[in-house]
């Protein structure tokens, strides 16, 4: 019909899992905070809060659910080690480098978070 809109849909919490050897394993009970991040954002730690990821930091973890902590440090649920996501799913900052990504990918490796 003439002026129907498109509407499209964020990612949902868990979309961007490939396969987890566990559950209660895989994931972890984080601090989040500094901005919204919808579910399968790439977040780093650093002062003991999880927030946007920076390619100097040396721990990662990808959101399950989206969190809004622009007022306030929200909890949220990381998925942090032993697990494959799907590349596509992965939500990052508009102004991350395709380089820094890399990098940061290849340090999540070292949890075996890998990104396929």
């Amino acid at each position: 019909m003439p002026g129907d809109q498109i509407l499209t849909e964020g990612n949902h919490s868990g979309d961007f899992i490939k396969e987890l050897v566990s559950p209660t394993l895989c994931f972890e009970q984080i601090k989040v905070t500094g901005g919204k991040f919808p579910a399968g954002s790439v977040l780093c730690y650093n002062a003991e809060k999880w927030q946007a990821p920076d390619a100097a930091a040396d721990n990662f973890c990808v959101l399950f659910a989206s969190v809004d902590a622009t007022a306030a440090d929200m909890p949220g649920n990381g998925l942090m080690r032993l697990a494959a996501v799907k590349a596509d799913f992965l939500e990052w900052p508009d102004a991350m480098t395709e380089e820094d990504k890399a990098a940061i990918v290849e340090k999540m490796k070292a949890a075996h978070l890998l990104v396929q």
